[in-house]
């Protein structure tokens, strides 16, 4: 645990530094728990050999004294092992591309949130285009309805005028086709 939290420190990575002490008295704690529960059986089983006059007390409570340096040999076998696989995963995954990770992903965070702010501002100005649109459009319309009704009051007119004009019928007549001309486009084109 000691030295995982030294390489994460190494690598950037943000370990209180608590945790130490923390483990170093949990595994003191742990040591002295184990050699004393060695040492109890093994007076425990020299008492019940004195007790009884029993010889194979005896050898019970040495067995229990020499699994005290057995344990403590597997355990850091172990240990040794644990360590391994911990190597062996730090070549499959390093801390470093774990920093790595962590910084693009945060990269990501913030571009994400700046092209969602840019979305919403896109949206807005299209719905401000599209209000222009529609008022531009609007405003198109009536001036092209006031315009026919200017073109039509003016081609009353002008028929009014030309019927008064009774003198020669040639230009009244070529005059009634052009003013059915204007009314058949009313656009102008």
């Amino acid at each position: 645990m000691v030295h995982e939290a030294a390489v994460s420190r190494e690598k950037g990575i943000v370990v209180p530094a608590d945790r130490d002490a923390e483990a170093a008295r949990i595994a003191t704690v742990m040591l002295r728990t184990a050699i004393g529960a060695h040492l109890g059986t093994a007076a425990v089983a020299v008492l019940a050999a004195w007790a009884t006059g029993r010889a194979a007390g005896y050898w019970l409570a040495g067995c229990s004294l020499l699994s005290t340096l057995f344990r403590p040999a597997g355990a850091y076998f172990g240990a040794l092992l644990h360590r391994l696989r911990v190597l062996s995963t730090e070549v499959r995954h390093p801390r470093d591309d774990v920093v790595e990770v962590r910084a693009a992903l945060a990269e990501l965070r913030r571009t994400t949130a700046i092209q969602e702010s840019r979305t919403e501002e896109t949206y807005r100005d299209v719905g401000r285009v599209r209000t222009a649109i529609d008022a531009v459009g609007l405003s198109a319309h009536e001036r092209a309805d006031r315009t026919d009704r200017r073109v039509e009051l003016m081609g009353r007119e002008f028929e009014s005028v030309v019927d008064r004009l009774t003198d020669n019928r040639e230009i009244i007549s070529g005059l009634h086709a052009f003013l059915r001309l204007l009314r058949s486009d009313p656009a102008g084109t």
